[in-house]
């Protein structure tokens, strides 16, 4: 009789074990699954093979779609991971230290590449997903790669000077002093920026990425040897400006007494240890800045009493000046707009980028001449009609322009003065 009760209670015991293990193992099996079927698809959805065909490129928005609709908040979280997954296409994963407590559960992919294979570089193979149950069903809510463990380079509390000495010396052996860059073993900036990832503290979204910024530095200058100018520390808040001296052989051939440049690091100090976070070659700076203060942008200014023809008049002239058979440079879309801007009033946000479309007449379909066809005006509004000629050697102008050789613009007055205000051609009445 014991040994009956005995065997009951194991059995009862078991029963409730599983009972207990059983919605926990369902909630991993899903959560695997969608994390796989997710992976799967965001790859293909964010890595299209070279020129997609138009259909090509509907299936990818179709891919993008689904693989936004795996994400419970689908605009600000949704392509976090997007460079993650497009450097690791095709390569082999698996998914490790699942974890969850009540409807949040989360799990670490780590991608393998092929012992011998060419995978891209990528700081790190390992990222987490991070999941939420919303109404039985599990949404992805938070990606974050998962990097290696940072060991602080020098010792804890060492100052500023101690820290950039040993950021320079490690750069050193990296790209050492009188070995030109074009003789120099092949290495991956990416990869490099790694490696002495420990002494820089970054910003997320710090576009201008100075660490590369200084990588490059190395690469191209290879100094040889630093002089701390001054060091100017406020808290935990530093900056260091220093002199380096070139050692790469093919800039400093012609410099005798060799040659220096001047740059500067800026630091913070986090848990008791000074990060770099921010750098910068005042020489080229200075140079950047004498460059912009000799180049002036010319203008067009407006004649008081001038006719809505004349005003139209010498923005065509302007605009013939910078985009015609006989310009001498070519000019950007940005400095188009600022050399005649003047001509144009600008009532809303959206007529600014009118003013621009109208420049990109010049600049695609470049017409050799033009006739004023018709002049209506009434009050302080006016609209003039034009009829452009082009080059038939123009293929652009040739296929198009039947939709631009006629061309609207609507001129405003005031005091005195008329403004370009519109500008309406057949393409856009289409």
């Amino acid at each position: 009789m014991k040994n009956i009760i005995a065997r009951a209670s194991r059995h009862l015991f078991l029963l409730a074990l599983f009972f207990q293990l059983a919605p926990a193992l369902a909630n991993e099996t899903q959560v695997r699954k969608i994390v796989r079927d997710y992976i799967g698809i965001a790859q293909d959805a964010y890595t299209p093979g070279p020129s997609p065909t138009r259909d090509e490129w509907k299936m990818i928005d179709k891919k993008r779609a689904h693989a936004k609709s795996f994400w419970a908040d689908q605009r600000k979280k949704a392509n976090k991971d997007f460079m993650f997954l497009k450097a690791h296409k095709d390569i082999p994963f698996s998914l490790t230290d699942y974890g969850q407590t009540g409807d949040y559960a989360q799990i670490v992919v780590m991608f393998t590449p092929p012992t011998g294979s060419k995978a891209p570089f990528f700081p790190t193979r390992k990222g987490r997903y991070r999941l939420i149950n919303k109404k039985g069903q599990w949404k992805l809510a938070r990606f974050e790669p998962v990097y290696k463990k940072v060991i602080y380079p020098v010792a804890n509390g060492a100052s500023v000077k101690v820290l950039l000495e040993a950021y320079f010396k490690a750069m050193q052996q990296l790209y050492p002093p009188a070995v030109e860059p074009k003789q120099s073993k092949k290495q991956s900036l990416f990869a490099i920026r790694s490696r002495t990832a420990a002494y820089w503290k970054l910003r997320e979204k710090d576009i201008k990425t100075p660490s590369m910024r200084s990588i490059l530095f190395f690469y191209i200058n290879r100094p040889k040897s630093w002089q701390f100018d001054k060091i100017d520390q406020a808290g935990d808040f530093a900056r260091a400006d220093l002199s380096m001296d070139v050692g790469n052989p093919s800039q400093t051939r012609a410099k005798k007494q060799g040659l220096k440049r001047r740059v500067r690091y800026t630091l913070i100090r986090s848990d008791g240890n000074w990060h770099i976070t921010d750098f910068d070659d005042l020489d080229k700076k200075d140079s950047e800045k004498a460059k912009r203060e000799q180049v002036t942008t010319p203008t067009t200014t407006l004649v008081a009493g001038n006719t809505p023809a004349q005003t139209l008049e010498t923005y065509l002239n302007r605009m013939r000046k910078l985009y015609g058979p006989n310009a001498k440079d070519e000019v950007t879309p940005v400095s188009a707009m600022k050399q005649t801007k003047s001509l144009w009033r600008f009532s809303k946000p959206a007529d600014r980028a009118m003013a621009s479309r109208a420049n990109s007449l010049f600049m695609l379909f470049r017409p050799v001449a033009w006739t004023t066809k018709d002049i209506q005006q009434q009050g302080d509004t006016a609209t003039v009609t034009v009829n452009y000629s082009f080059s038939p050697t123009n293929d652009i102008a040739a296929r198009l322009s039947a939709q631009v050789e006629t061309v609207k613009y609507q001129l405003t007055q005031k005091d005195r003065l008329w403004y370009l205000s519109g500008y309406q051609t057949k393409m856009q009445t289409r």
